[in-house]
């Protein structure tokens, strides 16, 4: 069964689990993006780099549980980065919204397991939603 982490810290646990849980079978679901690769990063490792006509295709096609835009680039996590993994007896994490689990669960057999993170308080919440290095108060 996936592992879906759910709320605004999702992203920094997720990145965690996967690091630590690494030598237990847990594997992080690979997103689809139309952006370009950065330095470092591999296709199939790090992202499933695709162009703009296969992931409206594959969105057409109702093959991701999610996809968005994000500055001017596409992102989504397909059903076969979950179901892929999982047919190899691996664990695989979900930093994801609520809405995505439940698409997840239209799917079929897939009943994913559910940690909603919340905040502490409204403070920790606007800061947790501030881009990276922002500086504004």
């Amino acid at each position: 069964r996936p592992l879906a982490v759910v709320g605004p810290e999702s992203l920094r646990i997720t990145e965690a689990m996967v690091h630590v849980l690494s030598n237990y079978d847990f594997v992080h679901a690979i997103p689809h993006t139309t952006r370009a690769p950065r330095r470092g990063e591999r296709d199939g490792i790090d992202y499933f780099f695709v162009t703009s006509d296969e992931m409206e295709a594959g969105i057409q096609q109702h093959l991701f549980i999610e996809a968005g835009k994000y500055k001017d680039n596409m992102y989504g996590t397909s059903l076969a980065a979950i179901q892929e993994p999982a047919s190899e007896g691996k664990i695989v994490i979900l930093d994801t919204q609520l809405k995505a689990v439940q698409r997840l669960k239209l799917f079929g057999d897939i009943h994913p397991i559910v940690i909603l993170l919340k905040p502490n308080n409204m403070v920790d919440l606007q800061c947790s939603l501030k881009p990276a290095g922002s500086t504004e108060e």
